[in-house]
């Protein structure tokens, strides 16, 4: 298999086998790795939000939680995503 380091489901997919393994901020470097290669890739936003929300980092979750909402209005995780803003703001 050849990888394509800039290509962001490289990232992507290292992420999910780093939080497979348990590796929770190894997979939180690979989101952000991820973002830089393609800022307008959703999925990191919402992974890493969920990563910052387990390390307690609230106002960063909410901040990718917030930008995933204004690139991906209509996503079918918009209900999922609201729900972790507003848990993350109690």
């Amino acid at each position: 298999m050849r990888i394509q380091p800039k290509h962001p489901y490289t990232y992507l997919n290292l992420a999910e086998f780093k939080i497979e393994e348990g590796n929770l901020k190894e997979a939180l470097e690979h989101c952000s790795q991820g973002i830089q290669a393609d800022p307008g890739f959703v999925q990191f936003y919402f992974l890493r939000g969920q990563l910052y929300a387990e390390f307690g980092n609230k106002a960063e979750a909410i901040q990718d939680f917030e930008t995933f909402l204004q690139l991906k209005p209509d996503s079918a995780e918009t209900k999922i995503v609201r729900e972790w803003i507003q848990k993350l703001r109690k």
